[in-house]
């Protein structure tokens, strides 16, 4: 069985293609945030993601260009440059699908992943050291024929392992979600496309360790890398994007709160002296109480009133 290698010209066109698509999805979603709710972390992270991304395809497309281009010492640095963005895209995407999670938990659930966020974190910049440490120490003999660095096995191995649990757990915590919190239909959706999603960042993340393993350092294991980054890069936004195929961007201000028995299942503590029906803004994760607004039982016009204006503050 012949292993497949492709050529320069595929990667470069590859590089362009996927990687752009990728970034125009994360415009679309950061426009899509900004005028129907507001910009979060896991907005703010997925930005992150796009700038890792344009930066990767740049060093690549340096990188791939004829060999008297750049001088050895540019190739080199070109060479870091395109690995670290590779692992910072990868983990950056990690921590904004995270974050969607996080953005419509609560209580301890929502502590919990919030620890979690800071150990992906923390195993990015473990990873970032891992590939200066192996590069210098097991590849200091740069030379125009030794331009990439050869990975041994244990690194692959590492990758391996931390892609496989991390993406574990961004397919267990919404399934805790589901389970255990009570969700609106625009949650549900959410929450199943970050599921389906993480699924299929798995795959590609295996299928890059797999090339890894056989293929360390070559133009094989690149292809891989690059195809994983561009799955990433789509992958973090698509609970945005099927959100408006679905047309249920617009829920968003309200799918925080919700009715019960006609009374209000939120709390609003307004400080004293603050006279009623003054407008007071919230974070979406803080719990509300209404003890100097005023009873509302029955209103049920001040209660349309007093949810189109939280709905305005998110």
């Amino acid at each position: 069985m012949t292993m497949y290698t492709p050529t320069i010209l595929a990667l470069r066109v590859t590089n362009f293609v996927l990687t752009l698509t990728g970034v125009f999805a994360t415009c679309f979603r950061l426009w899509r945030r900004k005028t129907t709710t507001h910009i979060w972390w896991d907005d703010i992270w997925a930005a992150l993601t796009m700038v890792f991304g344009i930066i990767c395809m740049t060093s690549m497309e340096l990188f791939l260009q004829n060999q008297t281009s750049h001088t050895l010492r540019t190739k080199i640095a070109l060479y870091y440059l395109m690995a670290q963005s590779y692992i910072a895209l990868n983990w950056a995407a990690r921590i904004s699908i995270l974050f969607t999670v996080i953005r419509i938990s609560v209580g301890r659930v929502r502590y919990c992943l919030k620890w979690i966020a800071a150990i992906f974190i923390l195993t990015w910049l473990i990873l970032t050291a891992q590939l200066l440490w192996t590069c210098e120490g097991k590849n200091a003999d740069w030379g125009p024929s030794h331009l990439m660095c050869v990975m041994p096995l244990r690194v692959a191995i590492v990758q391996l392992t931390t892609d496989a649990l991390s993406d574990f757990i961004l397919i267990v915590a919404p399934l805790c979600l589901v389970w255990k919190i009570k969700l609106s239909r625009t949650q549900r959706i959410r929450i199943i496309t970050i599921f389906s999603s993480t699924i299929a960042m798995t795959i590609v993340s295996l299928n890059h360790a797999c090339w890894l393993i056989v293929d360390g350092g070559g133009l094989s294991e690149a292809m891989a890398g690059l195809i994983q980054n561009s799955v990433s890069l789509l992958v973090c936004n698509f609970s945005v994007i099927i959100a408006f195929i679905f047309q249920i961007a617009a829920e968003d201000a309200r799918s925080s709160y919700h009715l019960e028995a006609g009374t209000l299942s939120f709390r609003c503590k307004v400080p004293s002296g603050v006279p009623s029906g003054t407008c007071v803004r919230i974070e979406r994760s803080e719990v509300i109480t209404l003890d100097s607004v005023g009873s509302l039982h029955g209103d049920t016009t001040k209660i349309g009133q007093l949810l189109t204006q939280i709905g305005r503050t998110f």
